[in-house]
């Protein structure tokens, strides 16, 4: 079995090396994912370290020596890691949450706990990747040549971002919470975005829904069929619901020839 590769970084601050030492033998035991980069013991320290390794977790002890952990995080502008407070003590858990920390774990740290804690942590990363690249995506789209032949868009996917000629995208399919980008001359790419992100991003670029599981692109439509479908240029059909027949039959009518 070949060893799990670590996706994301992470920094400790502790002022006692003990819990330090315990914590990241429990993170390196129970959260293979993480990938521990820096230590610092107080809060100047863990200033400089989090400015220079710019990690995506910071596990922060709240009661340390001159500035506890909540006075280190007001010095930054801009929080960008996500925070795993870990203290001995529990009456800062109300400051915590106004920090917006993904949790909040008492010494001696429950394995279970932890575990809970970094899937968490993971998850608002992801959230927040997704997030960024749909900006990006967007304004990309936006500043495309007018002429559709000439766009492309880029397509994250688990390992890759995939760049595509936007007008060979035959149709866009909804996949439990992924979506299949069917292309012309090549296999499907799958997208970690569902089909409202998908919707939205290409509402104004050709691309028509034609039911809750279909985007289609509007020139790869052969013909439409009055039973409730559509034929593609490749030879699939899809089903077009009733909602959206009368939007479909009237783009399909005014659709101007290339």
């Amino acid at each position: 079995m070949s060893e799990q590769r670590s996706q994301y970084t992470a920094v400790i601050v502790d002022d006692e090396t003990l819990p330090r030492e315990v914590l990241k033998m429990k993170i390196n035991e129970y959260c293979p994912e993480i990938r521990i980069i820096g230590e610092a013991t107080n809060a100047q320290e863990a200033y400089e370290i989090i400015l220079k390794m710019r990690p995506q977790i910071v596990f922060l002890d709240i009661a340390m020596p001159g500035e506890n952990g909540i006075e280190l995080l007001q010095r930054f502008e801009h929080i960008d890691f996500q925070i795993i407070f870990v203290t001995g003590y529990d009456e800062y858990s109300l400051q915590a949450l106004r920090m917006s920390a993904v949790d909040y774990l008492l010494k001696p740290i429950l394995n279970e706990d932890l575990v809970r804690a970094v899937k968490k942590a993971i998850k608002r990363i992801k959230n927040q990747e997704r997030m960024m690249q749909y900006e990006i995506l967007l304004h990309n789209l936006k500043a495309q040549p007018a002429q559709f032949h000439d766009r492309k868009i880029a397509i994250p996917t688990a390992k890759t971002i995939e760049i595509i000629d936007l007008h060979n995208i035959i149709y866009i399919e909804g996949w439990q919470r992924y979506t299949r980008i069917h292309i012309q001359g090549q296999d499907p790419v799958l997208s970690s975005y569902n089909l409202g992100i998908w919707k939205d991003l290409l509402k104004s670029h050709g691309f028509l829904t034609i039911h809750r599981s279909y985007l289609v692109n509007i020139a790869m439509i052969r013909r439409y069929h009055r039973e409730g479908y559509v034929e593609l240029i490749d030879g699939t059909q899809l089903p077009v619901s009733r909602t959206c027949k009368n939007q479909l039959v009237e783009r399909l009518l005014n659709r101007k020839s290339s």
